[in-house]
C-alpha cells in the first residue's frame, strides 16, 4: 500500500505524549493527559496555521495550501448568495469560468461598492463587482464560525458560472447532534446535520472509546475501520485524522506542538520555539517556491487607476446589430 509523509493526527498525539512523559499509546492515557495533549495540539496547529510574523515582516504568512478554489452558479435576476461555512474570506476577483476575455468580478470593500451600487441600484447586466459581508458579528461559537453573504452588482441578467480562491477556516472537530454506534456503523440522529466532508478519515471519541472511521457512506452514516461497540443516544467528538499541510510541512507542524508544550515544562526551554522558528522560515519558502510564476503577464488591472471604481469596466464588450448579438 503506497504511503506519503502526510502527518495523522495519531502520529502527532504520540510525538507530543512522548515528549510529555505520557508514552506513545494515547489509548492508554488518563482523561487528564488526553486533555493536555488535545489542547497543546490545538494551540500547535493555530499557532502554525496563523503563524507569527517573520524577522523584518508586519504581516504573518498566508498559507497558499489553504486558499482553494471553489465554483459560484448564478442566477439571473438574483443578486446576493451565501458562501460555505468554510470560507473565511475571498481572495482575489471572481473570473467567468467559461467565458474568455471578459473582466473579472473585482471584489470591493462595503462601502466602494455602495458608491458603485448606488449610481443605478437596479441595473442588470453582466456583475463587475461584488462584497462579502458578515452574516453576524459575532463568533458564537467555534465550531460555527461566522458566515458570509456575497452580494454582485449589477444585478445578474442571464446565468453565470464564476470561479474563486478563498481562505480556508480551518476546523478541529465536529460535536453537533448526537449518535448510535451499532458494529461498524455511525449514524446521526438528527436529520438536519450532516457530517462533514473529512469524516471518512477522522477520529471519533464516544462514550469512552476512541474509534477510528473508514468511509463516509452517506451524509448522515459513517464506517468505522473495525466494530465498535453498541451505543445510543451519545454525545461525541470527531476529529479530522489527516492534518492540512502535513505531506511539506509536517516537521513544522510538529516543531509548533512541542513549542507550545514546552512552555509547561518543569524546566524553561526554547528549544523547540527555535526549533520552529527555523521550520517556519523553511515552509514558507517552500510555499511560495509553489506558487512562483515564470512570467507576471502583460499589466492590464489599472491598479495605478486614480480610484478603484471605474465606471467605464460596466462596458461588456459585446457589439450588437440591428439590436442583436451576431452568432
Amino acid at each position: 500500500m503506497p504511503m506519503n509523509l502526510g502527518l495523522t493526527r495519531e502520529e502527532l498525539r504520540e510525538e507530543v505524549g512522548r515528549f510529555l512523559g505520557y508514552g506513545r499509546s494515547y489509548e492508554n492515557y488518563h482523561q487528564s493527559e488526553r486533555e493536555d495533549v488535545n489542547s497543546w495540539i490545538r494551540r500547535g496547529l493555530r499557532q502554525f496555521y496563523s503563524p507569527p510574523p517573520m524577522p523584518g515582516s508586519t504581516k504573518s504568512h498566508e498559507w497558499n495550501f489553504l486558499r482553494p478554489t471553489a465554483t459560484l452558479s448564478v442566477k439571473a435576476g438574483t443578486a446576493a448568495y451565501s458562501l460555505p461555512e468554510e470560507i473565511g474570506s475571498v481572495v482575489g476577483d471572481l473570473v467567468y469560468a467559461s467565458e474568455q476575455m471578459k473582466p473579472p468580478v473585482q471584489i470591493l470593500n462595503y462601502q466602494r461598492f455602495l458608491q458603485a451600487k448606488t449610481t443605478n441600484p437596479t441595473r442588470t447586466g453582466r456583475p463587475s463587482y461584488a462584497t462579502a459581508t458578515p452574516n453576524h458579528s459575532v463568533d458564537d461559537s467555534p465550531i460555527s464560525p461566522p458566515t458570509w453573504t456575497l452580494e454582485l452588482w449589477p444585478v445578474p441578467d442571464v446565468n453565470y458560472t464564476l470561479t474563486y480562491r478563498y481562505l480556508a477556516i480551518q476546523q478541529d472537530a465536529f460535536d453537533e447532534s448526537i449518535i448510535d454506534v451499532s458494529g461498524t456503523t455511525v449514524t446521526l440522529r438528527s436529520t438536519e446535520e450532516i457530517w462533514p466532508s473529512w469524516a471518512g478519515d477522522a477520529l471519533l471519541s464516544v462514550g469512552g472509546y476512541e474509534l477510528k472511521t473508514a468511509e463516509r457512506l452517506t451524509d448522515t452514516t459513517l464506517r468505522l475501520c473495525g466494530a465498535g461497540p453498541t451505543l445510543t443516544d451519545q454525545t461525541f467528538v470527531l476529529q479530522p485524522n489527516q492534518l492540512p499541510g502535513g505531506a511539506q510541512h509536517g516537521e513544522t507542524i510538529i516543531a509548533s506542538c512541542l513549542a507550545i508544550a514546552e512552555e509547561y515544562g518543569e524546566t524553561p526551554s526554547t528549544r523547540y520555539r527555535d526549533l520552529f522558528a527555523q521550520r517556519l522560515m523553511a515552509s514558507i519558502a517552500i510555499d511560495g517556491q509553489g506558487w512562483t510564476a515564470e512570467n507576471l503577464g502583460r499589466n492590464t488591472d489599472n491598479s495605478d487607476g486614480p480610484a478603484t471604481y471605474n465606471k467605464y469596466r460596466l462596458a461588456d464588450y459585446n457589439v450588437k446589430v440591428n439590436g442583436v448579438l451576431p452568432s
